[in-house]
């Protein structure tokens, strides 16, 4: 193919004519460059398109070119396919070279690869015992692939997808901070995450819902809880004078001190923890021991023959009974009662000094006064 340039000679006698001839030798197009082109987003990159044929062919292109990307005939049998690719994906064109002697068409798939992106959320909250969804999103071209490494609590699946996407689910067993590694993988690279699964608990107080303490002695309580995220805690009622109520700020709170002497007794309160999951309640009693003593006078002057009435008192937790060894005077006698005194009374018919040993006695000890009644 090409174009010959002639000269062409008329001769006769009566004289001499030339003229000049081109012969053009056409030759259809032929499309030559390959079928397929790549590019990858975010990277600028050419594609040359090329084509055989006498004259050299017009080259054009039918269909829908990636976002970023420019097709030029370069008016010489090339063209050209070049940018910086936005989107992923597969594009089909179709190519048609085209002279005066024909035509030629192509197929050119352009597939522009994309770098895995995770585009979900890196945390999940779920709630121990209760069932959960979360599912995993990615971009990129193609489709890539998503797996994990690292562990779900008890309960908790990961099912990778063949959409891109991956599902975490189950009912978790477990409370507390799960960490996990999330992977999105393709031809045309790998991202990684770092995802967490964090379980949350309703509080639960896990201790005792007494404790004892002793006055005038230093003592502690800790109250325990279980939940995630660990619980506030807090109280409300009359803490024993001395005693202190502290929110550890992990879950726990101490109850602690040196109980005053005269704060025996037994105080209720409500304890409260609270998380985000939930609050709970324990009704909570502190009992203050104090031991037994006599508070009442240790001599008891009466008339002879005059009726009278005395009354023996003490102090202490648990309220202390009182009994007394030695002899009162005939007619007189000790009644211990049922409210931590006793009395003393009636109507003495014998005169004198009488000596008794009084005793107050609970659990937590027990106390003696000597005792003198004078009858005159």
């Amino acid at each position: 193919s090409g174009t010959t340039n002639l000269t062409i000679t008329a001769t006769n006698t009566a004289g001499t004519t030339t003229q000049a001839l081109s012969i053009i030798a056409g030759q259809a197009p032929t499309i030559t460059s390959a079928t397929a082109a790549s590019f990858s987003t975010g990277t600028a990159s050419t594609f040359a398109i090329t084509a055989t044929g006498y004259p050299a062919p017009t080259i054009t292109e039918a269909g829908t070119l990636p976002a970023g990307l420019t097709f030029v005939d370069n008016t010489n049998g090339t063209a050209t396919i070049a940018g910086t690719p936005t989107a992923g994906g597969t594009y089909v064109l179709a190519i048609t070279a085209t002279n005066r002697t024909g035509s030629a068409n192509q197929t050119l798939t352009i597939t522009v690869g994309q770098a895995p992106k995770i585009t979900s959320a890196s945390t999940v909250t779920a709630t121990a015992g209760k069932t959960f969804t979360f599912t995993v999103t990615t971009t990129g071209y193609p489709q890539p692939k998503v797996s994990k490494t690292g562990s779900f609590p008890l309960g908790v699946l990961f099912t990778a997808n063949s959409n891109g996407t991956a599902t975490i689910f189950g009912t978790p067993l477990t409370n507390g901070v799960y960490p996990v590694t999330i992977t999105a993988t393709s031809t045309a690279g790998t991202a990684t995450q770092l995802f967490s699964v964090v379980v949350n608990q309703a509080p639960a107080i896990t201790s005792a819902g007494t404790a004892k303490f002793s006055t005038g002695t230093a003592g502690s309580f800790t109250i325990a809880t279980t939940g995630y995220p660990p619980s506030a805690i807090g109280e409300s009622g009359a803490v024993p004078a001395a005693l202190s109520f502290v929110d550890n700020k992990n879950g726990t709170a101490t109850i602690a001190g040196t109980p005053a002497a005269t704060a025996g007794g037994s105080y209720v309160l409500t304890v409260t923890a609270t998380n985000s999951a939930g609050s709970t309640a324990q009704r909570f009693t502190i009992t203050v021991t104090q031991p037994p003593m006599i508070t009442s006078a240790s001599t008891l002057n009466v008339g002879l023959y005059k009726s009278f009435s005395f009354t023996v008192t003490t102090t202490g937790y648990p309220k202390p009974t009182l009994s007394k060894t030695g002899s009162l005077p005939w007619g007189v006698q000790f009644t211990a009662n049922n409210s931590a005194t006793a009395t003393i009374s009636g109507i003495p018919f014998t005169s004198g000094s009488y000596r008794l040993t009084i005793t107050a006695t609970s659990t937590t000890g027990t106390t003696n006064q000597s005792f003198t009644m004078t009858v005159r």
